[in-house]
């Protein structure tokens, strides 16, 4: 059976052995723990993946999805809260190799950017076009393309992704490779033209705003 996602192995400390008379051996589920903090409550919804995949395609691990994400910054109070409380369910549950529980965030959906241009606004903002949507893998396995999904190449390693639909973009995220200060400049400009904040949950952190002399102004808990 395979473990559930985001959950450390604990089979080395256990001792299996691969000879047909070893002692068989259990694991108690609750001494398995999570590897990471937090998860987003929706999971990516996929397509099936048809054809080869190549260089240009942004791959996703699953426990990536939404961790670095921008929100309005009238949701601003909103994601504090949710903050705080993660913190202190971090503090209850962290041990020395991992979680005891996950933090799983429920956040309504709400548009970032709105019209069905939203996504051609992205491109004339960064000078990039949007390219395909993420492919969604989980250890070796490809579950799919996200549905109605979209990413933008930034530079070595930054790529914006996200949602749309007519109404606009819902989910606007960030995966990194590296690449710190381009999403520091991406966040500079997208605070400019459409008010947004940029959330790092699993560093507790806020990018809120650009304060007169060009510095980001950051809220944690």
């Amino acid at each position: 059976m395979r473990l559930p996602r985001f959950m450390l192995s604990v089979l080395a400390s256990v001792g299996f052995s691969s000879t047909a008379n070893a002692e068989e051996k259990t694991i108690d589920p609750k001494d398995i723990l999570f590897s990471i903090p937090t998860i987003a409550d929706d999971a990516p919804q996929t397509s099936p993946q048809s054809g080869n995949l190549t260089d240009a395609d942004l791959m996703l691990h699953e426990d990536d999805w939404r961790q670095v994400e921008f929100f309005p910054k009238i949701r601003l109070a909103e994601i504090q809260a949710k903050l705080t409380e993660f913190k202190a369910f971090e503090a209850v549950h962290r041990v020395k190799s991992g979680w005891k529980k996950v933090y799983v965030r429920k956040i309504q959906p709400q548009v970032l950017v709105n019209g069905d241009d939203a996504i051609k606004s992205l491109e004339t903002i960064f000078g990039v076009q949007a390219d395909k949507a993420p492919v969604v893998f989980v250890s070796s396995n490809i579950l799919g393309r996200i549905r109605n999904g979209f990413s933008l190449q930034m530079g070595t390693g930054f790529d914006l992704y996200g949602t749309a639909d007519s109404g606009g973009i819902m989910v606007l995220a960030a995966s990194l490779n590296g690449g710190d200060q381009l999403l520091t400049e991406a966040f500079m400009k997208l605070n400019k033209s459409n008010d947004l904040i940029l959330v790092d949950w699993r560093s507790q952190m806020i990018a809120v705003g650009v304060s007169a002399n060009g510095q980001i102004e950051v809220w944690q808990p």
